[in-house]
């Protein structure tokens, strides 16, 4: 068996659920099945429209020790902590940790693969032949610090459609929705990737994603962050800003085409190798 556990909340938001669809629909056609672990509610509901089966909630990644056995296969997307029982069960099971932590990362008898170093997990989604030529905010899958209300009089809201992150507020619409041109509601975000153009983040596996099915894409580097994940979206020739004033796409930005290294490869030879 081959589980594969995707790691959410409020703060992390549902990129490692992003990157568990790119695993899945990769070994789905190969004929090859995975539960789905997951550890909150929400995100299950969200990983059924988009696409996923239904999976298993457990509290953490250290539970999988009750639930795997150790001739399977372990794919984890978490930056929590593991426990010495999980590193002795790694002894004899073959896991595979996805390092979405922007810093080196290595646990012995675990398979360790960086992403956002030398490349990264995304789909690739076919174009619609119309696009919209809106502006696409993908902002993240939460607001938690109610970032965007600070922007709204700097930015030019009505050539923008926003994305509707899965944990923003609920009354937090009331104050946004009068302000941008449209609403995309979280189930609708393989539809954006599909028919929009210019996209605008805050989130490195959206803007990756974005950006491998040549979209122009800004990347909002709120925190002002300087590690490896920064220079990886630099070099695929992502714009880099630190805040949404005067933001803009320039001829650059709009659809350069660069060939983004996509782990799933290597991911499907360490599954083959060890089934």
């Amino acid at each position: 068996m081959i589980y594969l556990y995707a790691y959410t909340n409020h703060k992390e938001g549902l990129d490692s659920v992003r990157r568990a669809k790119v695993i899945y629909d990769a070994l789905k056609k190969q004929g090859i099945e995975i539960s789905l672990l997951l550890n909150e509610f929400r995100a299950q509901l969200l990983a059924k429209e988009w696409g996923l089966p239904k999976g298993l909630t457990v509290e953490n990644v250290n539970e999988i020790v009750n639930i795997a056995q150790k001739s399977d296969i372990v794919i984890v997307d978490t930056n929590e902590t593991f426990f010495q029982e999980f590193l002795d069960f790694a002894n004899d099971a073959t896991v595979i940790y996805l390092n979405s932590s922007c810093e080196e990362k290595n646990y012995p008898n675990i398979i360790t693969i960086d992403l956002f170093k030398d490349g990264a997990l995304y789909p690739k989604i076919a174009p619609s032949t119309t696009q919209n030529e809106q502006i696409a905010l993908v902002f993240k899958d939460s607001d938690y610090e109610k970032i965007l209300l600070q922007y709204l009089d700097t930015i030019n809201t009505k050539k923008m459609d926003l994305y509707w992150g899965i944990y923003f507020f609920v009354k937090y619409e009331e104050k946004l929705k009068k302000y941008f041109n449209s609403i995309i509601e979280s189930e609708n975000y393989y539809e954006i990737l599909q028919n929009y153009n210019f996209f605008i983040t805050a989130s490195q596996q959206i803007a990756i994603e974005a950006k491998a099915n040549n979209k122009a894409v800004i990347f909002l580097n709120l925190n002002k962050e300087n590690n490896q994940c920064i220079d990886f979206i630099r070099n695929i020739g992502i714009k880099v800003v630190e805040s949404l004033d005067n933001i803009s796409f320039d001829n650059k930005n709009n659809k350069e085409t660069i060939k983004i290294n996509n782990k799933i490869d290597k991911i499907i030879d360490i599954i083959n190798k060890n089934m």
